[in-house]
Order: structure tokens, then sequence, then C-alpha cells
């Protein structure tokens, strides 16, 4: 009929099978395979530029990343270029030959994408998961797919690099999310199989390198946290970039080259007496501690957390990415390989490090380990200046035809490229440091840690809990530099070794009781830590005053930290042991004041319909019963359990299950606990049975079936 029609041929056939499409789409019914519908049809048009036109249009209706997808792709590019070829032909420029150009680029942009995710998605056959890993990597192809929804953006570099930080985000997440909290072997499964599939499009494609991907995202990571955009182009980044916290913003941490590197400590006293970043006029310090925590319930809702969550998600992102990553070693070893050739081979020395260096190659831990131990410990003009300089010098050439220092002309400039390092590294940021000992933690086994620090010399003396005292030091520095505070020392080893005791009485004195801004509750936190960090000095008299005005401000979420800090560190053991009971009945007084608070807010909550999360409420409240039940606490652990109960009883008749149900779980960890009969039988003889039923206890009579009931439960 096209002929008589004076139609292209196979019109007829073409314009029906889209009109099919069409309906099978409006009704969401599958659509026929390639073979059967679109490649006969495809044969019946002469005309190369249709077959083009019908085989891009039909891609568009199959589902996203399916195989017929990749297909009519497939068939598109092949009419495509043969269309480009025959106009062309003709010998002309024309509008027509670049439109024609830019369609095969187009389609050529597309049909490599949705090969390489299907390659991505084919790897998960490769690995016998469970259930959730299977679940998180198909949550992130989703991710990565839907941000290559524009075929013209596509790069098998800028695949690789999404597939990287959403993997290692759907990993931090579920291994930090209380409710989830993904497994180490579930963390590790997930970091197998995204590796996996980067390794994959690496051997696809030649000059996609995992190791410089991942080297990137680890820098950009460790200088800026990951809440700042992240560089698409990994070539160009400028040497400026680890010199920014945020986007714009300079790097407002201590400036190391201000400061005279020397092995003794003397802490200056004059430089805590200006803090103008510190301080704030305003007045009205309730508005200001209201605006700080505004919430008791919600998560991560003060600076501290905020901090607490992003240096956790950080580290373990960093380690995600670097685990199992091919060839992240090998610009390294690039580097050391030039360099030595370059250098004058009369340095015996520097010829000795490097060969116990290259006998390590093998160990993969080691080797993470003297890279980030070196960042942590990076010293103005020290040896360890040079062993993260690759890390963090873009300036430094990645190609093996090129050495690092060919560009040098002069005799002596080895000396200038040492002092130019040297100032580079007086930049890095203690927060740097500090994520960075995290990810050696979490990448290295701790005896490869100390053997490192050993045979690096990056310490004097190696002890088994060298680490933890390096790890609390750099915690420190990060938040004194996040504060805008100023650090009495610029090295991490001589900062280790102050008394935390005498600094934090002295921050106390110039910074406490003065309104901050938004950093308050941060600022004591850090404060009953330097004063709680060692067991045997503890300082009861400003443990009280932390207490007190953390009690005044009514900053819930840093009150509750505040106790959980003190229980944990077993503080309250010895302030027990010393009979002070000011000390515990203040600590039981911040408990109460928590409690109050969430209650007070749960019922604002539910009166005025405001949105709120009843998991955070009751993950909340399951920590303030912990502190409840908390032997050294003095509180009276009757009344909450009466209260609570009551809360229960109260928002199951307003209809709360959940809320409700919460309560009276928590009610019965506290009647759990009880160890008196006559303190459990005033709980639990308000009325409500099934608590009681919750601990496994009967109907009481006496004082002997309840010490018979309570023993019972062991």
């Amino acid at each position: 009929l096209c002929p008589l029609l004076q139609l292209p041929t196979g019109y007829i056939n073409s314009r029906s099978l889209i009109l099919h499409l069409n309906k099978l789409v409006s009704i969401g019914e599958n659509l026929p395979p390639f073979e059967d519908v679109v490649a006969p049809i495809a044969k019946k048009l002469a005309n190369a530029n249709d077959k083009a036109d019908l085989a891009w249009w039909c891609s568009q209706q199959y589902s996203m990343g399916s195989n017929d997808q990749l297909k009519c792709l497939d068939l598109a590019y092949t009419n495509a270029t043969l269309a480009s070829d025959e106009v062309e032909s003709l010998g002309q420029r024309s509008d027509e030959e670049r439109a024609a150009l830019d369609r095969v680029q187009r389609i050529d942009s597309a049909r490599a994408g949705l090969s390489d995710k299907i390659l991505v998605k084919e790897v998960l056959s490769r690995h016998d998961v469970n259930t959730k890993t299977k679940s998180l990597y198909k949550d992130l192809l989703y991710q990565v797919q839907t941000t290559f929804s524009d075929s013209e953006n596509y790069s098998p570099e800028l695949l690789v690099q999404e597939l990287l930080v959403h993997g290692s985000l759907a990993a931090a997440l579920s291994a930090l999310d209380e409710f989830d909290n993904l497994s180490t072997p579930g963390f590790r499964s997930l970091a197998l199989i995204v590796h996996d599939a980067c390794r994959s499009l690496a051997e696809r494609y030649s000059h996609v390198s995992v190791g410089k991907i991942a080297r990137h995202l680890m820098r950009h990571w460790l200088a800026h946290g990951d809440e700042t955009k992240i560089s698409d182009d990994i070539e160009c980044c400028t040497n400026s970039e680890y010199l920014l916290t945020k986007e714009g913003e300079p790097n407002t941490s201590t400036r190391l080259d201000d400061i005279e590197e020397t092995s003794e400590f003397i802490m200056d006293m004059n430089m805590f007496t200006s803090s103008e970043q510190w301080t704030t006029n305003d007045s009205n310090t309730n508005s200001l501690s209201n605006s700080e925590e505004p919430s008791s319930m919600k998560p991560h809702s003060s600076s501290k957390e905020q901090s607490d969550q992003m240096n956790s998600r950080v580290a373990l992102r960093i380690a995600f990415v670097t685990c199992f990553a091919k060839d992240y070693h090998r610009q390294n070893d690039i580097s050391s390989d030039e360099e030595d050739e370059n250098t004058d081979n009369n340095i015996s020395f520097n010829k000795s490090i490097l060969k116990a260096k290259k006998s390590r190659e093998g160990d993969l831990a080691m080797r993470h380990a003297q890279e980030l131990l070196n960042i942590v410990f990076v010293r103005g003009g020290g040896s360890s200046t040079s062993s993260c300089r690759p890390l963090f010098d873009e300036s430094v050439s990645f190609d093996s035809n090129n050495s690092i220092l060919s560009t040098i002309q002069e005799e002596h400039s080895y000396i200038k490229e040492d002092s130019r390092m040297a100032n580079k590294a007086k930049s890095f940021s203690f927060a740097m440091r500090h994520r960075a000992l995290r990810v050696a933690s979490i990448l290295c086994p701790h005896d490869v840690l100390l053997r490192v620090l050993t045979e690096e010399g990056l310490v004097s003396k190696v002890t088994d809990d060298v680490i933890n005292k390096f790890t609390f030091a750099s915690f420190v520095a990060t938040e004194i530099e996040a504060m805008g505070l100023p650090l009495p020392h610029s090295d991490l080893i001589q900062l280790s070794a102050m008394n935390y005791v005498s600094f934090a009485r002295t921050l106390w004195r110039h910074h406490g009781g003065v309104s901050s801004r938004g950093l308050s509750g941060r600022f004591y936190l850090l404060l009953l830590n330097l004063g709680i960090n060692n067991p045997n000095t503890i300082d009861l008299e400003l443990f009280l005053s932390i207490f007190s005005e953390l009690k005044r401000l009514e900053l819930p979420r840093s009150l509750l930290l505040a106790c959980e800090y003190a229980f944990q560190s077993k503080a309250l053991e010895l302030v027990a042991l010393d009979d002070r009971a000011v000390i515990l009945s203040c600590v039981g007084d911040s408990v109460n004041t928590i409690s109050n608070i969430v209650i007070n807010e749960i019922q604002t909550n539910t009166e005025t319909g405001l949105e709120w999360s009843t998991q955070d409420c009751l993950s909340t409240l399951h920590r303030i019963v912990s502190l409840i039940i908390a032997d050294p606490i003095q509180v009276d652990q009757v009344s909450f359990a009466n209260k609570y109960l009551a809360l229960a009883t109260r928002y199951e008749i307003q209809n709360h299950r959940k809320l409700s149900q919460g309560f009276r779980e928590e009610a019965a960890r506290i009647l759990a606990h009880l160890t008196d009969p006559q303190k459990f039988s005033a709980a639990s003889c308000n009325g409500n049975k099934e608590a009681v039923q919750n601990v496994e206890y009967t109907t009481l009579k006496n004082s002997n079936d309840a010490v018979q009931a309570f023993e019972r439960c062991f």
C-alpha cells in the first residue's frame, strides 16, 4: 500500500507499531521482545534515517536498563551512522550534516551508558549475598540510573564515581542507623560488589582508573567532609581545594604556619583571652539555647551530634571507597619510583626508607596505615610530609612517563619543593587528621597501626593504648578548631601529652558562662570530655559546674550526651565511692530534667498536631531509661515507672498506639530493674497489669512471692 499511497516503504507498518506500543504502555502491559516487533518492521524501512528514528523512539518505550532497550539503541546507532555517512558523502558542510553527527553522538552516549549500566547490574549475580545487601545494591543502582537520566552527560568515569559515592553513602548510613545497623560482613559484602562493578568498567575502558577516582573522593572527604559538592572533573582539582571547608569559604582552622613548631610544650594563657568568634552580645540566653537545640527528640539536632555523625559517616565512606579500589596505591608507586630516579643516589637514608616501603608492597593494610598515619602526624618540614604528597598535591603528575621532579630546573630547587610542601602540610586541619585516624582504625588492624608507628618513627614510644590516646587528642583539637578557639600547640604529639584537666579549667575560666553562637552545648561537652578523660584526675567541681550550666541553658540533647558520657567513663562510680552525694544528685536531676523536656515536647506535638517521628521519640526515651536504671545515678525509679505507665494509658486512649506501647515497654524495663519487692509493688499497684506481665511477675501476695518472682527473671 505504501507505494500506491506515495508513502515511504514500511511507513504504515511503522505507524501501526507506534500505535500498538503506545496502547500497551498506556494500559501498563509488558512490551513484546525487540526481535518480534521492532526488528522485522525496521527491516521494511528503506531509509537508514527512518530506521534510526524508529529505533530511537522504541528505545524510549522499553523499560529503563532492559536488554530490549539496548538492542534498540544498537540498531539506532548503526543506522544513524549510515545516515550520517550519506549526508557527508554529499560533500557539503550543512546544518543537516551537523544534526546527523549530533544524533550519532547522542545515541552512542546513550548506548554506551545503558550497556555499562547493564554490566554493573549483572555484577550482582556473581555474588552470593543476603537479601539486605541485594536490596541496598539495587537501591543505589536506581539512584545512579536516575543521576544519568540525561545521557548527554554520561561518561564511564562519572559512573564509577557515582557508584562509589552512592554505595559508600548507603553503606555508611545503614551502618550508623540504630534501627538498621548494617553488620561489618554486610558492609564488606556491599563494598565488594560495588568495587567489582567498578573493576568491570575499568576493564572495559582502559582509561578509567578506579584508584584515581577513589583517591579523588578520599582527598575531598578528608578535607571538607561529605557535605560539599564533589567536582565531576577529576583531572581539574586545584591545589587550593583542601584549603576550603565549605564552598567559597576559607578554612577557619588554626593555621599551623602561625605557630612555631617546637618539641617543647608551652601553654600561653594570653591566647585564651580573646574570642570574638566565640562570644555574642545577645543577652537573651534562653532564645540562644532554644535555637541551638530546638528539639529534644530529633536525632543529630545538636552541633555535637551533627559533627560526630559527619565524622563517623565520612570515615566509613572513605573506608568503603578505598578498601578494594583497584590500583589505589599505584599512584604512590609511580611517584616513589620517579622520585627515586631523580634523587641524589648518595643519600643512603632516603634509599633505606624507600627500600623498606617497597618490601611491604603486598600488604594492603600496611600501605593504608602508612598513608593515613603520615597524614595524621604530618609536620611542617618533617619526614612524613613527602609520604602524603601524592594524596593532596594535585600538581604531582600521575603519568608514568613523567617524573614528579622533572620540571625542577635549579640545582637546589628540591629544597624549595620541600619548603612548599612543608607550608602546605601546615594547612592540614585537625579535622582532616582526625578523620584520617578514624579511617585507619577501620581499615587496619590494631597491630598493623602500632607497627607502622614504630617503623615510620612517627612517635617515640608505642604502647597498646597509643591509638586511643591520639584519637582523643585529635578529637579535642578538632573540636577546638571547629569552635574557633585557640589551640595551645600545633603538634598532635604534644597535644596528647598535655594536662587535659588544666586545659579544661583554662577554657572554663575564659569562656564558661558566656553566650556563644550556637555552640554552648558542644563547648560544655568538650569540657566534660576533657575533665573525665583520666578517671584518676577528675575535677569534680568542674564536673558539677558543667552539668549546672547545661541544665540552666536547657539544652536537652547536650545534657543527655553529658549524662551518657559521665556514666560510660566510670566517673559516677568513682563519685559514688567518694560518697559525693551532691554530684550524683546533680546527674539524677539532669536525667529528670531531660525526661520532663521530652514528655512536654511529646504532649505539645500530640495536642497541636505537629509533624514528628514516633521512632525518634522512642529512641530518645530508651536512652533516658538506660540512665534511669543505671546503678550509680540516684533517681526515683518508682516515680518514673508510674509516670510512664500513666502516659501509656493516656496515649492509648488518644489512639497513639505506638507511643503508648513504647511507654509501656520502657516502664517494663524500669520495673524489671527494681530489686526491692516493696518498690516493685509500689510501682505496679496503679492497676496496670500488662506491664507487670511483660516482666514475668505474677500477682504479688507477699514479699516472699515477690522475691521468688524476681529471682525467676534471672
